[in-house]
């Protein structure tokens, strides 16, 4: 029987996955966290956010509000393309 175990602040449990339930890989661990923690973690996440899309300080598409990957993959587009017409080299990994 897997039990849930407390571990420095936070309360992991096992969570059923898969397959046999005897085999300890077939299980993913959960932390189980207080409602007042993700509200706080909720707001703060939300102001930094905020912070950074105001000040433009983030560039990933993807964990921004409205944009995705491929708006992502048009923005470089556009930069790569614009970068061209003016003779410029432009590298890529």
């Amino acid at each position: 029987m897997l039990c849930s175990k407390r571990l420095g602040r936070f309360n992991v449990t096992p969570i059923y996955k898969k397959e046999k339930k005897c085999q300890s890989e077939n299980y993913r661990p959960v932390s189980l966290t207080s409602q007042i923690c993700k509200v706080v973690e909720f707001v703060l996440r939300d102001e930094l956010v905020s912070h950074l899309d105001m000040n433009e300080l983030i560039s990933q598409h993807g964990f921004r509000q409205g944009l995705s990957c491929a708006s992502n993959l048009r923005a470089f587009l556009e930069n790569a393309t614009a970068c061209t017409d003016d003779k410029l080299n432009v590298d890529a990994v």
